[in-house]
Order: structure tokens, then C-alpha cells, then sequence
């Protein structure tokens, strides 16, 4: 009764009402003592009648004889509150009898399943309850009914494992031929199986694993129709693969399909084959994938295996169809409609088909306003394809919307994004023909070296003449480039004598240097390339921020963390060499700044790149003394995506004689993984379908490809284990800042040879 819930007797129920009542008044209802007459007042009315609270949509929800019902236009239940307190307190006759009266309203009124999740429970409860009445048969039934309720319906009873196990095993030595009670315990211990194998407990999962397949063999033997058994094998095939046994996995499921030729079958194929090596395998996956669809076409799963399945035949155009009919059957609202849509433009851009790929990360943005992700990931498509302003638009929403976040865990400062928009910016060099020579980098390394110490350190009472010297170079050079250029020659302002307090002062010389940097960058850029006026950004911002750092006034290096993201990745510089020590030094910042660890941080950002630029410079010099590359050398440079990262063990001795080689490579994250892969390509597998499966490199829609490319064009590990290589030879894997790579030398060409 409402008066005994009102009363304290019945809470549960009450609160339940109130709240619905509550919910019922926010939507413009009103509530009345009994049912309102006909009017044309309106808004949702709801009255109380006698136990129940009624509204005029149709929605109830009765409360009395320990229980809660609701009915309305979506949702439709039971919860029995004497029962599942009796089964608290043991009293398994009066907890049976509650449960037993829930599921006949239920299935009288509802006309729902077992997958709702009161009726579920109702279920489990009125199992348990016959269990602890001795009745193991009538328990086992409902537990075999509670395993239909959804694929993750073992999952949910996982911590039911004992009382069930007792109950299935009392239920089996009362029907040792009842194949259902052998399929629900083999559920049950499936689950327990899966529970040990995500703690990474092994052995215990094994334990469980084949006490499910002695289940399942027993099942198989005392079902009575093809479909029942077709169930049995399919469900031992998974058990098969787990137990590592591949032959009877494959003949299991094969004859489930003979037995029972449905689309799921076929698909559990599909997918079986998919992860088998050689092309029989993989052309039965194919024809069983399509089997599957063309049974069930509604099943937009399907589409996703088959998407990946062409995907690793090298079939991608076919991948993104599979992709684009999966997309048609989904809503925008649908939790896998932004799995398929980012995997679709993830294919498309593997493809060069940037627009697409574009169009698809717009469309997961308006889906998804507040995941910055995506505006990211069309980001690095719009940097690739020359399209400044709008990637600057996108930049833009990315800040808005993580305005609140701390610099730290922005995207736009993230190692991921800015490593990716470096290989962005390569791609797009590669297209255009467009390389710096390294002197011309040094060059403009030094510059910005110039232009932010020179005026700082004169702040600080320190001016050194060589870098007045180097300023006043400077200057000359920019007022002749401008000459060049029809433009006013103003070159760079004369370092100003400021007064104000410290801080006063420090504020003016910044934007001081910000002013002088603005006119030479743009100079640089126009006479030598983005790449050149890009590291004349770089390098000022690096040197401010040690300087700045040094003073006691590390937060102000954040304008350097700014420049550096925005400018570093169109330096070419490998994003290894600057991101990770320049993240360290944002990290240091905040209320509380680290000013140590921010001026380590700096220091090693600066050292970092001043390294590689000299590095860079010096391999290009030796190069050019031990060999005279020919045209195509020089343009090899231009067309290598990864020719500042790649990374490897020689094996070998280099052949003084060649001077370009073809080369692919597999970049992974462990030895272990390193070493499986060596393994495969002993055994026969192929190198590019492992590099577009395995490679965490951006190479890798590619099959690792390198192109042709020249001494002093890689890193000194990485070219000395290429060059060791003959044509058709693979390295053993070696470890780099980059992770583990492995090399495959394709041709190789002496100085007289003709490029590709």
C-alpha cells in the first residue's frame, strides 16, 4: 500500500514512485487525487488510484505486495522487494514464490525478454532461490535460460560461478543426457575462463578452458537436431583456438555450416581464417564473409570483418565499401557509427584520398562537438594538403573546446599530434619536390640563436659582441633580401635601452624580440623556404626559453611551448629529436612551476635540435666527399617520408661502392614483437603485407616502403645497417628511440647506376 511505503515500510517502492512523479511534474504534468476529467488543459496529467500512480499517457506504477510495477510506453517491469529480501535472509520458499509471481506479470503483461535486465535478475533470483531449495533441475533451467540473455550474458553471472556450478553439476547427475545443463555449466566456466585470461592468469584459464570443453563435448553428444549441434561445434571451435588447436577449430566450424549454414557461422570462419597465413586462407575468408552478408545483409558486424579482412588482402578500395554499406545501417547516434566512420576515413587517407578522409573527420566532429580527436585527426589531412587556413580554423575549435583543460593534456601539445603533424608536413614536402639542404638549415638555426639571445642577454647587462656582431650580419642580410624582394630595406631595429621595473622591461624586450622575429621569419621564408624560416622560429624559441628559464621565470617559456608546436613540425626535424623533452619542460609549468626540471627540460630541447642539425649538416658534408650523387640522389631526399627516423642493426659490411639503395622497413614497439616478426619472414611470410599489418610507422600503408635514398640522408645507425644489406636481405631487429625496426633491402645502385 502507498500508506505502508508512506510509513517506512516499503522505501524502495516510494522513492521509486516519488521520483517518477517528480520526473512526470518537469515535463509539464500535473498531479491530481484521482483521474481529472476531460479538458483541454494541456500537459501530461497524473492522479494516485488506490496503490497506483496513473498518468493519462498511459504510464503506471503500482506498488503493494512487496513489489514495484511499472508499465508505461518504453519501459515495462517487476521488482520484487520481499523476494529479494528473503533470499538475503534465506528464505529461499518466500523468495521462490516472489520471483515466480514477477516473471508470470512480467511475461502476462510485458511480453519482453530475457534480455531486459529486472527480468534477467528476476530470473537469476527465482534460480537461486530453487537451488537453495534443494531443486538443482529447476534451477539449472533458469540458468540455461539466463545464458540466452545476451552476448555477455556469462559475463553478468561470473559472480554466480559457485552456487550455479553446484546447482548445473546436482542437475547433471539427475539428467546426465540433458544437453542444455552441459552447454549453460560450459558458459559458465567459459566466463571464469575469460575472467583469468584478462588478469593474464594463464594456467588457470587453460584449467577452465578445457573443463568447458568436456562440456561442450558432452553437449554435441546429446543434441538431438542439426541446429543444436551445429551450436555445440561452433561454440567448441572458439574453445579449439584457445586450446591451440587450429585443424579441429577449422573442422569444427566447418561443420557447423554443414550442418546449419547460417551467416554467423560463416563469419566465425571469416574471422578464423583472417588470422591465418597464406592466401588460401585468406580467400576462404573472402568467400565466407560474403556468404555471411549476403544471409543476414541487416548484421552491420559483418561489414566490419569484411572491411578488415580486404583490408589485409591489400584490397582497400573494397575495405572501404564494406565500411560505407556498415555506415548505411547505422544511426549517428549508434555506439559503432563512430568506429566505422573513423576507420573509413583512416583507410581513405591511406588511399591519398584526402578529401574523403576529411570529409569523414568533419562529419565525426559535428557527431562528436566536444571530442577534440577528431578535429585533429582533419587537422594533420589539411596540413597535408596545403591548406593553412582551414587547419588554423580547426585549430582554433580544438582550443575553444579545450579551453579548460591544462596545457599540459591539450591535443594540440600532445607528442602524438605533433609527431603527426611532422609527418604531415613531410608528405606535403614530399608531393611539392621541396627539401632544405642542411647547411641552409644551420643557417637559419643560427639565426634565431641570434635573434633572441642578442637582445636578452643585452637586458640582462650581458651583451656579447660577437652576437651584436652576428645582429647587425643579420640585419644586412634581411635589408638585402627585402631590397630583392621590391620591398622597403628596413632590416632589424637596433636592440633598444628600456626602462620600468624588471618586469616592466623583461615584457617590452619580448615583444621586442617578437617583432624582430616576425620580420625575419617571414624573410626566410620567402628567400630560403618554410622549412628554413620555420627552424629561425625554433631555434629562437628554444634559446628564450632556456634564457627565460635561467632567470627564475619559467612560466613565460609557455610562449615558447606555442611557437615550438606550431613551428617544429615544418622543420623536418624528426619529431623524436624536440617533442618529448619540449613536453617534459610544459609539464614542469603550472601554479606550482619545477623551475629545475623546467630549465633541464629547455636545455635538453635546445641541445637536442642544435644536435641534429649539426648531425645533419655533417653527414650531408661526408657524403658529399665520398661520393658525387647524381640528379635522382638529390631527389631522393624530397620523397622519403621517414628518412630522419628510420632505425636498425647492421649485419654486414657497407659496400663502398653503392650509393642509393631501395629499402622497406617494419617498426614495432618490443623485441619480443621484433623478433616474432624476423621469425615470420624466416618462415616465409611476406615482408610488405607484415609491415601493413605489424608497422607502427607511417610507412605502413605503404609495406614499410622507404623509397631510394643516399647516404647521409638517415640517422648513422640505420644507414650503416641499410647499406651493410644486399638486395633481398632482412636485419635482425635492433632497438632505437623509435622502438624496434626491421630492414629489407629491395635494389641498391653504385653512382653509375641509373635511378628507378
Amino acid at each position: 500500500m502507498l500508506q505502508d511505503a508512506l510509513s517506512g515500510r516499503n522505501c524502495g517502492a516510494i522513492v521509486f514512485a516519488a521520483l517518477a512523479s517528480v520526473a512526470l511534474l518537469a515535463n509539464g504534468a500535473h498531479a491530481e487525487t484521482k483521474q481529472p476529467p476531460s479538458t483541454k488543459k494541456s500537459g501530461t496529467k497524473i492522479w494516485v488510484e488506490g496503490d497506483s500512480i496513473k498518468s493519462s499517457t498511459g504510464s503506471t506504477i503500482s506498488t503493494g505486495g512487496g513489489s514495484t510495477r511499472t508499465t508505461s510506453g518504453d519501459h515495462c517491469s517487476y521488482q520484487a522487494h520481499t523476494a529479494q529480501q528473503a533470499l538475503k535472509d534465506k528464505d529461499y520458499k518466500t523468495a521462490f514464490a516472489g520471483y515466480d509471481e514477477a516473471i508470470a506479470w512480467t511475461k502476462k503483461t510485458c511480453g519482453i525478454t530475457i534480455d531486459d535486465f529486472q527480468f534477467f535478475e528476476n530470473y537469476k533470483g527465482r534460480a537461486k532461490a530453487s537451488a537453495g531449495l534443494g531443486d538443482d533441475v529447476a534451477a539449472a533451467r533458469d540458468i540455461a535460460l539466463l545464458l540466452t540473455g545476451g552476448t555477455f550474458a556469462g559475463q553478468r553471472l561470473t559472480r554466480d560461478f559457485v552456487w550455479m556450478t553446484q546447482a548445473l553439476d546436482g542437475a547433471i547427475k539427475k539428467q546426465p543426457e540433458n544437453a542444455s545443463f552441459y552447454r549453460a555449466r560450459a558458459e559458465i566456466r567459459d566466463a571464469r575462463a575469460d575472467d583469468f585470461w584478462i588478469k593474464n592468469e594463464t594456467d588457470r584459464e587453460m584449467s577452465f578452458r578445457k573443463l568447458s570443453l568436456d562440456d561442450r563435448n558432452a553437449e554435441l553428444r546429446f543434441s538431438k537436431t542439426d541446429q543444436e549441434r551445429a551450436s555445440a561445434l561452433a561454440d567448441r571451435h572458439f574453445l579449439h583456438k584457445a586450446l591451440k588447436n587450429p585443424d579441429q577449430a577449422y573442422a569444427d566450424i566447418s561443420k557447423a555450416i554443414e550442418l546449419d549454414p547460417k551467416g554467423e557461422y560463416y563469419r566465425r570462419r571469416a574471422l578464423f581464417n583472417k588470422d591465418r597465413k597464406g592466401l588460401i586462407p585468406r580467400t576462404e575468408a573472402v568467400v565466407d564473409i560474403e556468404k555471411a552478408i549476403a544471409l543476414e545483409p541487416e548484421k552491420f558486424m559483418y561489414y566490419k570483418l569484411a572491411a578488415e579482412i580486404h583490408e589485409g588482402a591489400g584490397e582497400t578500395d573494397k575495405a572501404i565499401d564494406s565500411l560505407s554499406k556498415g555506415v548505411a545501417l547505422l544511426s549517428p547516434k549508434a555506439p559503432m557509427y563512430t568506429s566505422f566512420m573513423s576507420k573509413r576515413a583512416e583507410l581513405y587517407r591511406a588511399q591519398g584520398q584526402l578529401d574523403e578522409a576529411a570529409k569523414d573527420y568533419a562529419t565525426l566532429s559535428e557527431s562528436s562537438p566536444r571530442n577534440a580527436k577528431w578535429r585533429a585527426r582533419r587537422t594533420l589531412i589539411l596540413l597535408e594538403q596545403g591548406r593553412d587556413d582551414d587547419a588554423n580554423k580547426e585549430r582554433g575549435m580544438i582550443k575553444a573546446v579545450e579551453a579548460k583543460v591544462p596545457y599540459s593534456k591539450q591535443t594540440l601539445y600532445s607528442e602524438a599530434f605533433l609527431c603527426d603533424a611532422t609527418e604531415a608536413y613531410t608528405k606535403r614536402r614530399a608531393k611539392a619536390g621541396d627539401a632544405i639542404a642542411p647547411a641552409d638549415m644551420r643557417t637559419a638555426w643560427n639565426m634565431g640563436a641570434t635573434l633572441s639571445l642578442a637582445p636578452l642577454l643585452a637586458f640582462v647587462g650581458k651583451p656579447d659582441p660577437q652576437l651584436t656582431k652576428a645582429w647587425n650580419a643579420l640585419s644586412t642580410y634581411i635589408r638585402n633580401a627585402q631590397k630583392k624582394a621590391g620591398q622597403k630595406p628596413g632590416g632589424l631595429a637596433e636592440i633598444p635601452k628600456l626602462d620600468g621595473s624588471a618586469t616592466e622591461q623583461l615584457v617590452k624586450m619580448l615583444n621586442f624580440v617578437d617583432a624582430q622575429l616576425k620580420t625575419v621569419e617571414q624573410v626566410v621564408r620567402d628567400d630560403m623556404g618554410t622549412q628554413a624560416g620555420a627552424m629561425v622560429a625554433v631555434s629562437a624559441a628554444a634559446h628564450e626559453a632556456e634564457v627565460l628559464s635561467r632567470l627564475g621565470t619559467p612560466n613565460r617559456t609557455l610562449r615558447s611551448v606555442w611557437t615550438i608546436a606550431d613551428a617544429g613540425p615544418q622543420t623536418g626535424v624528426a619529431c623524436a629529436v624536440w617533442a618529448n623533452p619540449m613536453s617534459k619542460a610544459l609539464n614542469s609549468l603550472g601554479d606550482k612551476p619545477k623551475k629545475g626540471e623546467t630549465q633541464e627540460a629547455w636545455t635538453a630541447t635546445k641541445t637536442a635540435l642544435k644536435k641534429e642539425i649539426y648531425r645533419l649538416r655533417a653527414n650531408a658534408k661526408q657524403s658529399a666527399t665520398k661520393t658525387k650523387p647524381d640528379a635522382q640522389t638529390k631527389t631522393s631526399a624530397k620523397t622519403s617520408p621517414e628518412t630522419k627516423q628510420a632505425n636498425a642493426k647492421p649485419d654486414a659490411k657497407p659496400s663502398a661502392e653503392r650509393t642509393r639503395i631501395h629499402a622497406r622497413h617494419i617498426l614495432v614497439k618490443t623485441e619480443d614483437e621484433a623478433k616474432t616478426i624476423v621469425e615470420q619472414l624466416k618462415g616465409g611470410a611476406d615482408f610488405v603485407d607484415l609491415a601493413k599489418k605489424k608497422s607502427i610507422g607511417p610507412s605502413a600503408p605503404q609495406g614499410g616502403d622507404l623509397g631510394f635514398f643516399g647516404r647521409g640522408q638517415m640517422v648513422p645507425e640505420f644507414e650503416k645497417a641499410a647499406f651493410a644489406l644486399k638486395p633481398g636481405q632482412i636485419s635482425e631487429p635492433v632497438r632505437t628511440q623509435f622502438g624496434w625496426h626491421i630492414i629489407l633491402v629491395e635494389e641498391a645502385q653504385t653512382s653509375a647506376s641509373k635511378g628507378p
